[in-house]
């Protein structure tokens, strides 16, 4: 078998996330240029040395109540799709009469993010606790194992359908599992590894080795080698060259392993790697901006968290934190520092690890204590963080978070090395308003000005969004006419290239029949599969003769044009406006 790895109101404090929480990082200097605003992130370095830290502001972090999702969960399986919306899948509910006795929820619902509201979805055809989900390359959810009703794995899978909002099974699993690992790999398919079984008589097994892939292509379950090692609530996370770390986990009421292994995607092999400095289960893994591995926690009252160097193969300590953590939750945020929040015992402290200082903070509270939830960030940088238990049971409430802070502007700057073809670059200060950013390979500089020339190129006519949808899947080199708010993905989808999306007008001074044509400025949202860019900025000279080009790792970005035409008036009727962008290569 060939295994080869082939609005500014609505939410404004979602902003004030993104651009606050950088006050933590690094400072670095930039000239003053008509691009008020470039891309906000930087890449990262193991040596917190290249940076430097304002070390005069703290964050502090504001959770807001948000509204209630549709049903009690914890245990649930959370994702955020591809057009931004948040989906909550399965869990542990309420039971009859509000006495908490494994009532399982076949539920499913979406967080609109423009409103900030829970809608239900189509229900699945199983109860799942603690399904392994994916959104597939066709757009589709993956829902695969689990509890179930009958309070035992399962085998079964399905799969929802966003245009219809229904659920359908597919092909089950070879093995039935729970609390499995589960990652969905560079070329699209899903990965499920170890977890708790049940053998032919339905016995339940405490753990398992047994790993398999599920190829959309062929809508088959393909049975890979097995671990080394039986696990069960241990993590699985997707490197950026495409092999899979799986790490810690062990027997479901210990011990629990201290012991690493990676899978090689191309050769279907199991490699041992250098073990943790403890046992861990029901921990975090996280991956940082620079393709590292942050682990924080576990069951035992754990404070402790470290680091995985895919590079050199080596785990280095990342400190502690104040307070134990186990079945609390851990998301990166779009700046690259790690939000953690809750865990056993209700807690409502929330910490945030810095990677560039190798520290750790205790930034704010949660409204309500909590572990067995889960947390997601949106596409805008907004955290959302959802479910779980509290001391009074099983809960339905969200909280979203802001931060309080200064704002420090960043540079223009190319993403870090990953699969997907980007360069891995460390930025210095050259001391001449550019930015000088070297590579191991080349160098180039930063600067205002587009990092290509659109001298000459080829492309497409421009066609139309996708209606009733945010994102637009085209090949490179297809324009796309684009209201506010939504977005290109190019080429095919986001596991293969670069989502764009036009946030809106930063300025217009276009005039068709002055002696100065003035400039359209419209403000962009970038990500890649790994995670969010930031936001830069893309002019347009008023004749709009000349189409704006802008770098971004192995991608470029074109602002082709800007509706209605010079000398209309856009600044009365913004939502109008219809910026049209390209991707080529």
């Amino acid at each position: 078998m060939d295994l080869s790895l082939v609005k500014p109101n609505k939410l404004h404090f979602a902003a004030l996330l993104v651009s606050t929480v950088l006050s933590i990082f690094l400072s670095i200097s930039c000239s003053e240029t008509t691009e008020s605003n470039e891309l906000k992130t930087i890449s990262e370095t193991n040596e917190a040395s290249d940076y430097s830290i304002d070390s005069t502001s703290q964050p502090s972090a504001q959770f807001i109540v948000g509204s209630d999702l549709g049903a009690h969960r914890e245990r649930f399986s959370v994702l955020t799709l591809h057009d931004g919306r948040i989906m909550a899948v399965g869990g542990k509910a309420i039971g009859l009469r509000n006495v908490e006795m494994g009532n399982f929820e076949d539920s499913t619902e979406l967080l609109d993010v423009t409103t900030m509201t829970w809608k239900l979805t189509g229900k699945m055809n199983e109860k799942r606790r603690s399904p392994g989900i994916a959104q597939l390359a066709d757009r589709t959810v993956i829902a695969a194992g689990g509890t179930g009703a009958a309070k035992v794995p399962l085998n079964s899978v399905e799969t929802w359908d966003p245009g219809t909002e229904e659920w359908q099974l597919i092909t089950p699993m070879n093995t039935a599992r729970d609390s499995m690992g589960y990652v969905l790999l560079a070329d699209g398919r899903l990965m499920v590894a170890g977890g708790k079984s049940i053998d032919k008589k339905g016995v339940l097994i405490s753990s398992i080795k047994e790993s398999e892939i599920y190829d959309p292509e062929t809508k088959k379950w393909i049975e890979i080698a097995p671990m080394h090692e039986e696990r069960v609530n241990h993590t699985a996370t997707l490197l950026n060259d495409g092999n899979v770390l799986v790490v810690g986990g062990g027997k479901e009421d210990g011990p629990y392993s201290k012991t690493v292994e990676l899978y090689d995607t191309t050769r279907d092999v199991w490699i041992s790697l250098e073990p943790l400095s403890v046992g861990r289960a029901l921990h975090t893994a996280t991956k940082l901006l620079d393709g590292r591995v942050l682990i924080v926690g576990g069951r035992g009252k754990k404070t402790s968290s470290e680091i995985y160097d895919p590079r050199n193969k080596k785990w280095s300590t990342a400190g502690d934190t104040e307070y134990p953590r186990a079945e609390h939750s851990a998301i990166r945020l779009p700046d690259g520092s790690v939000l953690i929040t809750g865990g056993i015992g209700h807690l409502t402290q929330v910490e945030l690890y810095n990677p560039r200082t190798k520290s750790w903070s205790t930034i704010g509270q949660l409204s309500t204590g909590r572990y067995r939830h889960s947390s997601s960030v949106l596409n805008d940088g907004t955290a959302v963080v959802l479910g779980g238990i509290s001391e009074d049971g099983i809960l339905a409430t969200t909280e979203t978070l802001s931060f309080t802070g200064t704002i420090i502007e960043l540079p223009d700057i190319a993403y870090k090395a990953d699969l997907y073809g980007f360069n891995e670059y460390e930025v210095s200060e050259s001391g001449n308003g550019n930015e000088t950013i070297n590579s191991a390979d080349d160098s180039v500089t930063a600067t205002a000005t587009p990092a290509v020339t659109a001298s000459s190129f080829n492309l497409s006519e421009p066609v139309d969004q996708v209606p009733g949808v945010g994102t637009t899947n085209v090949q490179l080199a297809v324009p796309v006419r684009l209201t506010k708010g939504k977005e290109i993905v190019a080429p095919d989808s986001l596991q293969r290239g670069i989502a764009v999306k036009f946030m809106y007008i930063v300025e217009d001074t276009r005039c068709s029949d002055c002696d100065d044509p003035g400039q359209a400025v419209i403000r962009i949202n970038l990500r890649v599969p790994s995670g969010p860019l930031g936001e830069s900025d893309m002019i347009l000279t008023g004749d709009q003769s000349t189409p704006y080009v802008k770098k971004f790792g192995r991608y470029s970005v074109v602002f082709v044009s800007l509706e209605p035409s010079p000398g209309t008036t856009i600044e009365s009727n913004p939502e109008q406006a219809i910026a049209t962008l390209a991707v080529i290569q």
